[in-house]
């Protein structure tokens, strides 16, 4: 079994340029493949995705493997900066209101206004608002009820 060294453990980055490789027409594919199998995993997130590492993957880490303490260690070789670029990465998208960005998609997402009661997404301005009659129906309460205290001190006098 693998020690989990939590948030101690230092992060490993691969570019992508180096998995990718020409194909049959001289193209530039990618080397990348994921397992469908289970749809209600196949999202955009593949945090909890199944990830397997090949030739060439492995030929831009450094690997060791104990045997007798059953673990793996990884390291990367060169330079991360050197050899990856984001040039060609699509710019992330600006959320307004009180949308939150999604990474692995690049979207913004409303908030679930409809989890709250009374309430609603503002389409325009992305912001969840009191439905039109609720402020109002809030302020006649609170003078329905001071009226009813007033009115209850007066009777036991």
């Amino acid at each position: 079994r693998l020690k989990d060294l939590g948030e101690s453990a230092p992060r490993l980055h691969l570019p992508l340029e180096r998995l990718v490789f020409r194909g049959s027409g001289d193209e530039e594919l990618l080397c990348v493949a994921r397992d469908d199998s289970d749809m209600a995993r196949a999202a955009a997130d593949m945090m909890y995705s199944h990830i397997a590492l090949g030739s060439l993957a492995l030929a831009g880490l450094y690997a060791v493997v104990d045997l007798e303490e059953h673990t793996v260690g990884l390291a990367p070789k060169g330079n991360l900066s050197a050899e990856s670029s984001e040039a060609l990465c699509v710019a992330s998208v600006g959320c307004t209101g009180m949308q939150t960005y999604y990474p692995p998609m690049n979207t913004c997402e409303d908030p679930d206004c409809n989890a709250y009661m009374l309430m609603s997404l503002d389409h325009r301005t992305k912001v969840c608002r009191w439905w039109g009659a609720v402020p109002a129906g809030f302020a006649v309460l609170l003078v329905s009820l001071a009226a009813l205290d007033f009115l209850g001190q007066r009777l036991y006098k």
